[in-house]
This record gives C-alpha cells, structure tokens and sequence, in this order.
C-alpha cells in the first residue's frame, strides 16, 4: 500500500475512533438534575403565627413607635422618646380604663403594625427564601448582624436587666444548664418548652428516673405531686412558691414559681416568673413548713 493511502486509512480510523468515544460520553452523560422543590415552611411559619411573637399587638404592652424596637421592628422609630410619667409611653397600663397617649412615643394603628417576622431574624434571599442562618436585623442600620447562636440572638431584645426579661441571665446563675442556649429547651419559632422533653422515663444519665420520675412524674406516680412544675422543685433563685388559681392562665391549678417586681418603684406586680436558676438539689420544706398556707403535711417521704 502507497504511503499517501495508508495516511489517508490512519486519519480515517483515528477519526472515526474519536467519533466513537464522543457518541459513547454523550450516551452515558446523567441525566440533567431536576429542580428541587421548594422547600416547605408553612409549619414553622405556624408556629411562630400562634406562639407570643405571631400576635404582639396589644394595648396593654406598648403598642407605640419606642416599644415597637422589639415588638414590631419596621415600626420603631430612633426619634422616638419616652415621656416624663404618668405618660411615660403610650400604654393601656394594668388597671387603666383609657389608654394613656405620648406624644414622644404616639400609637401605631394595628393595621399599620408589622410584628415579628422571618426576616427579623433571618436574611431573606432574593427570590424571598428564608436562609436558616440566624441573624439579627437592625431597624437603625437596615442591615443584619451575624449572631453566633440563638441566646445572642435572643438578647437583641429579651436583655439582661434588673427586670430579668432574659431568662439567660438566671441560667447562668444556675447550678444546671449553665451551657445550654434558649433554643436547648425552647422551640425557636413557637418558643414552646418542656423539662420533660430530655427529662423523662429515658434519661439514665444521672439519677433522674429513680429520684425524680419514678416517684413524682410517672404515670403511675403518686398523685399530690402531678400538679408541681418542675421548677416549684428546683428553682435555686429563691423564688415564691404556690398554686396557679386563675381558669385563663395556662398554669391554671399548678404549682410554679412567682416573682414581685415594683412598677415605676412604687406599685407591687407579683405574677407568674417561670425560674431558670435551677439546681438538682430539692428542698422540701419551702412547701411542706409547719404553718404553711396550704395545710400540707410537714412531714415527707423522700425516694
């Protein structure tokens, strides 16, 4: 065979083998991705709706341009200012009968007030999905600030103060979950919680189950402690205890902790204050005195 022919077979073997491997990668290339479905958050979103940061319009807790920094954030005003009393904030105040109006702080109509939303909390993309990176939106800079967990989230509004509206301040104080954050025991958009959700019948790491389930939480426990909050128990604070005696608080008929903090210094306010300071040690006769309110017997087995 000629040369120029036996060129002319070599470029047409190569060529056709190289036409062969392009058909072979095209016929085992994966199929293209399919578009992932949106995700769903209409049970977060449910949550947050029906829980205390759905619905934070009410009359009796400020719904005003200075209050609004934290219950409504697109309705805070930085001018806003609070007046000298008795007018100190526009605020239908325990046991007014008319609102009282500021003129440094004046109300916001309820359907002007926006509330607590996702992206008070959370960057929203551009297309509007919810990142679940939690993130704390200013209404002062309009922009976010990156938090390095929920309890510093939290305090963006929830802050330590000699009111103790942070009940973090309290764990820190505590003898038990000294480490934990607010969403290791609340439900981060219902803020929903419950000791019994890690403490129940399967937590043998300490001597929970024979000290304090068993004899006290159990189905088929003694009855007169299935009325007690854990934190009647346990509270390490120092805190009032006593029976919940009113059908339209969710504590109706338990025992809990209480708490009495002084409005504007002067007025008495004792309501329900849910301890954090806790501790594993229980002192049974802060209830069960000689003289106690509630004739309970003074005298206690313990397991």
């Amino acid at each position: 065979m000629s040369e120029p022919r036996r060129a002319l077979m070599c470029w047409k073997i190569a060529a056709w083998t190289v036409i062969g491997l392009l058909l072979a990668a095209c016929g085992s290339a994966a199929p293209p991705t399919a578009t992932p479905a949106p995700r769903d958050d209409s049970a977060i979103r449910a949550a947050l709706a029906n829980g205390p940061h759905g619905d934070t319009y009410h009359l009796n807790t400020g719904p005003n341009t200075y209050c609004a920094q934290c219950k409504s954030p697109a309705n805070y005003d930085p001018q806003a200012v609070i007046d000298a009393p008795p007018n100190c904030v526009t605020c239908k105040f325990p046991g007014d009968t008319v609102m009282r109006v500021a003129a440094g702080n004046p109300l916001v109509p309820e359907h002007e007030w926006q509330g607590i939303r996702c992206k008070n909390c959370h960057p929203i993309e551009a297309d509007g999905t919810v990142q679940t990176v939690v993130a704390w939106w200013s209404p002062l800079e309009n922009t976010y600030s990156n938090m390095p967990d929920s309890t510093a989230l939290c305090e963006q509004c929830h802050r330590d103060s000699a009111a103790g509206t942070l009940r973090q301040r309290e764990i820190r104080q505590s003898a038990v979950h000294t480490d934990a954050t607010c969403t290791t025991c609340h439900d981060a958009h219902s803020a929903a919680a419950d000791c019994a959700a890690c403490h129940n019948a399967d937590d043998t790491a300490t001597e929970f189950v024979a000290r304090c389930w068993t004899p006290y939480l159990a189905p088929d426990a003694a009855a007169p402690h299935r009325s007690v909050r854990c934190e009647a128990c346990h509270d390490n604070g120092g805190l009032a205890v006593d029976r919940v005696q009113a059908a339209d608080d969710p504590f109706d008929g338990q025992w809990t902790t209480w708490r009495t903090t002084m409005i504007a210094g002067i007025i008495p306010n004792t309501k329900v204050w849910v301890s954090h300071n806790l501790a594993a040690a229980v002192d049974c006769a802060r209830c069960h005195y000689d003289g106690n309110p509630w004739a309970l017997t003074v005298e206690v087995l313990r397991p």
